[in-house]
């Protein structure tokens, strides 16, 4: 072999040698880049999944605030005898919300929204749809008008029962409470 043939041996193989270190180093970055999106995802998920999208947001201020909006949309549609609108109104927000606070108030104001139409039994289906979410003194006694409304006293004092056993013994007004709900039950034949 000839000095040149040697010479040009000696510098395909540091050309090759330096092909492959550059692809070596690329794939290296690569890496490097992929593990520091990993590291990155897997701190920031978390904080964007805390991030609420929802309308009724996380805190009660943005809760009540929601809520009391929703409820003037729909007092407006209600003074313009639209009942049907108004019903909309808080199917849509109850659509929209996560929160369970929300959804069970919501689900009572669409009730009435009903109930105001003259539509009693759909006002019956979206109270329970709120009691099934949380239970309350408030929400048991609702349930139970619905069902005088309809003539349905064994049910009315089945709710008012459960309305007396979600009282809050320490609200100062809990015996007067326990008294209207005991005379309810008594005039609709229960005791």
């Amino acid at each position: 072999m000839s000095y040149n043939k040697k010479e040009r041996k000696l510098a395909d193989k540091k050309q090759r040698n330096g092909r492959f270190k550059k692809r070596l180093l690329i794939i290296f970055l690569t890496a490097v880049i992929i593990i520091a999106v990993v590291v990155a995802g897997y701190f920031l998920i978390p904080y964007f999944s805390n991030q609420s999208t929802d309308p009724a947001g996380k805190t009660d201020t943005s809760r009540a605030d929601y809520i009391q909006k929703v409820s003037e949309d729909a007092k407006k549609l209600t003074l313009d005898n639209d009942s049907a609108g108004a019903v909309s109104v808080y199917k849509n927000a109850i659509d929209a919300t996560e929160n369970v606070d929300a959804k069970q108030a919501l689900l009572l104001m669409e009730a009435t929204a009903y109930s105001n139409g003259g539509d009693n039994d759909n006002a019956l289906i979206s109270a329970l749809a709120s009691e099934s979410l949380k239970n309350s003194s408030d929400t048991e006694q609702y349930i139970a008008s619905l069902y005088e409304k309809k003539a349905d006293n064994a049910n009315a004092i089945i709710f008012y029962k459960k309305a007396i056993d979600n009282i809050n013994k320490q609200d100062p007004l809990a015996d007067s409470d326990i008294n209207y709900y005991q005379n309810k039950i008594e005039i609709l034949g229960g005791y």
